[in-house]
């Protein structure tokens, strides 16, 4: 499928949709693109989002911007589905610290940028990266605001030179402690 934007007043936008992945696994999307502009200076941006069970858009996860392109490039996405969401939820009390670690396979490079995404579309800071051996990094954030009861839900998301990768959403439970009292 080809989206021809010639001819189009500037800001507009046009957006493919692809159906839900469903298999519970890490799916690759490639792509080619290109990247061109009349006047050869500002060709606009193409964005890749993914939602989540139907959630909001958020920030892309891939996109490129402001460059004009010698003919077609491919992009190869790794959107991964594998992971079962109860497997890394996060419970604190309000007050105490919250962390969540991402890690992903792979060789790493200066390049890359991994960080967090909150479900609203939010994202953190850049996540400092730690080489665990040839074929895996992680990174690992602390979430700042957990002073009053809530859930949030995160994700992490990597950029590459290679593609790009998104886990799917932990949730971050911040509970109220009670002390008890006994009353003899």
């Amino acid at each position: 499928m080809m989206v021809n934007s010639s001819g189009r007043a500037s800001g507009q936008k046009a957006h493919l949709l692809l159906p839900t992945l469903k298999e519970n696994d890490t799916h690759c999307i490639d792509f080619h693109y290109y990247l061109s502009s009349r006047d050869r200076s500002s060709p606009g941006s193409l964005n890749v989002y993914v939602k989540v069970n139907g959630g909001p858009q958020g920030n892309p996860i891939w996109n490129v911007s402001g460059i004009v392109t010698e003919g077609w490039v491919k992009a190869e996405l790794a959107i991964s589905t594998f992971w079962p969401h109860f497997y890394q939820n996060v419970e604190v009390n309000v007050g105490q610290n919250a962390t969540f670690q991402c890690i992903a396979g792979g060789k790493w490079s200066q390049h890359d940028k991994l960080w967090l995404q909150q479900w609203n579309g939010r994202d953190t800071a850049l996540m400092v990266t730690r080489v665990v051996n040839h074929r895996r990094f992680s990174a690992t954030v602390s979430v700042a605001d957990t002073s009053q009861r809530s859930i949030s839900k995160y994700r992490c998301v990597i950029r590459s030179d290679g593609g790009s990768g998104v886990s799917n959403y932990a949730e971050l439970i911040v509970k109220v402690f009670y002390k008890a009292q006994i009353i003899l």
